[in-house]
């Protein structure tokens, strides 16, 4: 009987230990799961911001692989590189343009890249001797007709590169584009070449390229920035991406503020921010995100160790905030993600930093993975489909060179090679740089 008396205490000490134990644990971390938690929406919306963002890490792998490709012998990588740098989304750089690069292979650039030359500064007059028809319609001069959707030409692509440098209304000029031709064939394959062994071929596709289907997509998007259906934090997101891209943000901007928690009033002072307006900021925190991490370029691990000031104490120091409007998993949702997404604008704008090879950086970074998954409560996964892509592409383009992670990454991108012609070029591209390392 003693032995039995001793187990029973035993079990209910221990029943009492982890009752205790839970309950500070639920006031603490409030982990219950919302009832709009980390859902995605695989929308057109979201397609577009993550193509548009991919364009940096893009032009990255391109000129990554094609300097691997230099190096090895290759013969048409030097012309593809100096290519790249040429037709731009900033117009044509004619002083970069390099003819006697370029071999029969390229006979088509070379003829296309001389007459423009020639004639430099007359579209109209370049786009009648490339016999570009579509451009009447970007004119004015003669109203659109509905016709056969056209597949753009290697003709097309280099005068659209020069048409970005002179045209004063780049919104319509996507949108006659959009209307003109089937936009997923700015994706064709224009070069290829041959593998040193086995004679496998090689596709190559130029950054030009990317852009002009980036853009098309992204304008094409901007009329369901107003749904209802975005969340807090992917509102944000397009919002900062619209700014640092010096678009237009009046349309898409909420005057007033009918949310007066402390989430609500973050989300308020952040649109604030975008307009330069005084805020107000509850912590520390939120005045280093509203303001510092704004402010040039962004030092990484310093980022970090402020977001992981949402911990417990951050919980329990405004707790009666947290506690009204059981909002503790959005408001850190919010505040990674929006911190994550502006630490990559920021970053790749300097330039100086990217991309970040240095060890501390990239272990400051997964560190934060790590930090995200604990505090949201969301699945620990790189999945497509499972992890937000706010969360995950800023993260990729950050820690690209994280080669503990570059398998998650490869699989990321090949997870949406079906639902888009630009995630399986790129994840083409990818891989051959891949077979590198």
């Amino acid at each position: 009987m003693r032995s039995l008396l001793y187990y029973l205490n035993l079990c209910s000490l221990l029943c009492v230990f982890m009752f205790f134990t839970h309950c500070e644990k639920k006031v603490v971390n409030q982990k219950e799961p919302l009832s709009n938690g980390a859902s995605l929406s695989h929308s057109t919306l979201d397609q577009a911001y993550n193509e548009f963002m991919w364009l940096e890490f893009e032009k990255l792998t391109n000129r990554q692989l094609l300097n691997k490709m230099k190096e090895d012998g290759y013969k048409k990588a030097n012309p593809l590189l100096m290519l790249n740098d040429v037709l731009t989304s900033h117009g044509i750089q004619i002083s970069k343009f390099n003819s006697s690069m370029l071999n029969q292979d390229f006979a088509e650039v070379k003829r296309i890249m001389e007459l423009i030359k020639t004639v430099n500064n007359d579209p109209s007059n370049i786009s009648k001797l490339l016999k570009i028809s579509w451009y009447n319609y970007y004119q004015g001069t003669q109203a659109f007709q509905a016709e056969s959707i056209a597949e753009p030409e290697l003709k097309d692509i280099i005068f659209i590169s020069y048409l970005l440098e002179h045209t004063n209304d780049e919104e319509q000029l996507f949108s006659i584009l959009n209307d003109h031709f089937d936009i997923d064939r700015f994706l064709d394959v224009f070069f290829e070449g041959k593998t040193k062994t086995g004679n496998r071929k090689i596709s190559y596709v130029l950054d030009i390229q990317y852009e002009i289907y980036a853009k098309s997509k992204f304008y094409t998007s901007l009329s369901l920035l107003s749904s209802n259906q975005l969340k807090d934090f992917e509102r944000t997101a397009w919002l900062n991406l619209l700014n640092n891209n010096k678009y237009p943000i009046d349309d898409y901007m909420s005057k007033k503020s009918s949310d007066s928690t402390i989430l609500g009033d973050l989300i308020f002072s952040d649109r604030n921010t975008l307009y330069s307006k005084q805020i107000l900021p509850a912590s520390t925190l939120e005045k280093w995100y509203l303001t510092s991490l704004r402010e040039g370029s962004v030092d990484v691990c310093d980022a970090v160790h402020k977001l992981k000031q949402l911990d417990n104490n951050y919980y329990m120091e405004n707790y009666n905030a947290f506690d009204d409007c059981d909002c503790w998993q959005d408001y850190t949702r919010y505040m990674i993600i929006s911190s994550l997404n502006l630490m990559a604008l920021q970053i790749i704008s300097y330039g100086e930093k990217w991309p970040l090879g240095d060890v501390e950086s990239i272990d400051c970074l997964e560190s934060l993975t790590d930090h995200y998954f604990k505090i949201t409560g969301e699945p620990t996964s790189f999945d497509y489909g499972v992890v937000s892509s706010y969360f995950m592409v800023p993260y990729v383009i950050l820690a690209s060179e994280n080669g503990r992670h570059q398998d998650y990454f490869t699989s990321y991108i090949a997870k949406q090679a079906l639902l888009s012609p630009f995630m399986r070029s790129l994840h083409e591209t990818y891989s051959q740089l891949r077979m590198y390392y």
